[in-house]
């Protein structure tokens, strides 16, 4: 963030965000070192030590001492968050790095969470290669079968599956996954392929949300490298342990890219596509049809927002026809949320409910002066949904706002990251802390 006075280049931007570059390069050696007694409130993942790619540590028997291993791990992460902070205030102040500088330390940092951060803090990029496989290698239906079906066809990839319960993500992912372990080049391989899609689509939001800065008069600009793709909850999360909840982030990015050009077919579209992700992306299709459901070219505002529902919802209704259709989809997300004993369906359709309230209002309030306004809501609503959705408020339900968070101008967008932030630290802290 931070407006270049008079074609001016600092480096000074560098050095913090090559400190977090070197914090996850830390985490990356630690984690292996992980002390056979210790359990945080996250649930590590045992199964992640196998998958260690750097030689010189490798997986260890014992570990090393439980206090040390805590202290040199909220170094780690201390060092990190601190020195994002200070990159997001020279941002606020200071001239920024020469763009292809900045682009070539975030890239250094995507590629070192992707190749040598092992999936241990989370084992979700595991689950999602143990799903891949469903229809990829044994043609079974991703939203009916589950970890058992694996287990019955002896795929070493059933044990990855903590609830044995169906599918809960987007169709677009599903046939994305199954696509990836239908190639065959192994588990490695697989797990690779997920948390590489999650680094191109970190750099592909910091890239939105550069171009979405300079569109709203935001002053994130040529810091979008640094202050989005090194932010160490997006850098942990997204590449490091794979999540895909970075890739629909990275296209509503896009999608508000989209919309602050004023081009409402391709942000419905492109919310459509975050949907077939993550069928939380939902929350964002009030927000985008507020924004621009206005009369046009003979079409009425009712028959403008009717399209625009119809646009984000195609590509969910008809990349589901493979699996058995929508009907199906919705069936395998409740039962997930059942089993794993969440209030997740209550929770959304809460904050759908608040979001459809602030659509109305929005409409009623007249045409916003810049369609990606709806970002503006969407933060506070993704926020609210990743604290209180689940009973544990894990760590990476927090990318649905930090990114977009970052892109937000004025006082509105200081808040939300300064709020985003706090929430942050204190929710990855929480992976120093044994149970």
């Amino acid at each position: 963030m931070g407006a270049v006075a008079g074609g001016h280049i600092s480096w000074r931007g560098l050095i913090p965000g090559a400190v977090v570059v070197a914090a996850v390069l830390g985490l990356a050696v630690l984690l292996p070192l992980t002390p056979d007694t210790f359990q945080n409130a996250w649930a590590l993942s045992r199964d992640g030590e196998a998958f260690v790619t750097l030689p010189a540590v490798g997986p260890t028997d014992t570990g090393i001492a439980l206090d040390l291993y805590r202290r040199l791990m909220q170094a780690c992460l201390a060092a990190a968050w601190v020195a994002w902070v200070v990159a997001a205030a020279l941002a606020q102040r200071d001239a920024p790095p020469r763009a292809w500088t900045a682009w070539a330390l975030a890239a250094l940092g995507v590629a070192l969470a992707v190749a040598a951060l092992p999936p241990m803090l989370s084992g979700d990029a595991l689950a999602y290669v143990a799903y891949g496989r469903l229809p990829g290698l044994h043609g079974l239906n991703p939203y009916l079968e589950g970890g058992q079906a694996l287990a019955a066809r002896g795929d070493p990839s059933a044990r990855f599956l903590v609830w044995d319960t169906p599918l809960p993500y987007g169709p677009l992912w599903a046939l994305l996954a199954a696509a990836v372990a239908k190639i065959g080049l192994g588990l490695h391989a697989e797990l690779l392929a997920h948390k590489t899609w999650a680094g191109l689509a970190l750099l592909g939001a910091a890239a939105a949300g550069s171009r979405l800065a300079a569109l709203r008069g935001a002053p994130l600009g040529s810091w979008a490298p640094l202050v989005i793709a090194l932010n160490p909850l997006l850098l942990i999360e997204g590449p490091g342990s794979g999540h895909n909840d970075i890739v629909m982030v990275a296209l509503l990015l896009w999608a508000a890219v989209k919309s602050a050009r004023h081009h409402a077919v391709g942000a419905a579209i492109v919310v459509g596509l975050a949907v077939a992700i993550k069928p939380v992306a939902l929350l964002a299709v009030p927000l985008v049809i507020a924004a621009h459901a206005r009369p046009s070219a003979g079409m009425s505002t009712a028959l403008r927002a009717i399209t625009l529902l119809a646009l984000t919802l195609m590509p969910t209704l008809v990349l589901s026809l493979p699996f058995g259709g929508p009907a199906v989809l919705a069936r395998a997300i409740v039962s997930r949320a059942a089993v794993a004993h969440t209030q997740m369906p209550l929770m959304i359709a809460g904050a759908l409910a608040g979001a459809c309230a602030y659509a109305v209002w929005r409409m009623r309030q007249g045409v916003p002066t810049t369609p990606a306004a709806w970002l503006d809501g969407w933060v506070p609503v993704a926020l609210a949904v990743g604290v209180v959705a689940m009973p544990l408020n894990f760590p990476w339900y927090l990318t649905w706002a930090v990114a977009p968070a970052l892109t937000l101008p004025g006082r509105h967008g200081l808040g939300a990251v300064a709020a985003t932030t706090v929430a942050g630290v204190i929710l990855m802290w929480r992976y120093t802390i044994p149970i």
